[in-house]
């Protein structure tokens, strides 16, 4: 059920505290992007099907990048238990 169990009983309160402001961070600037950054986008074209185009095309862009940085800052945090170098 708990994948990382072992792992996360490693870590100390203040890496544990660390890592949940950082995935909450990453939902919300996720969600600003996507929602008001995708839909201004999508606003500007005037054909519904390529704006749905461009739209999910930010969502994909977006996810890659927060992913990115979240490990970037995940393995910081965790001294390299959690994400990638």
């Amino acid at each position: 059920m708990f994948k990382n169990k072992n792992l996360l009983k490693k870590l100390s309160y203040k890496q544990l505290f660390g890592i949940s402001i950082a995935y909450v961070m990453a939902v919300f600037i996720g969600f600003i992007c996507i929602y008001f950054g995708g839909n201004w986008v999508a606003e500007q074209i005037s054909t519904k099907f390529l704006s749905v185009g461009v739209f999910i095309l930010i969502i994909l862009i977006t996810l890659s990048i927060i992913q990115f940085f979240l490990s970037k800052i995940l393995f910081k945090i965790t001294n390299g238990l959690f994400g990638n170098s």
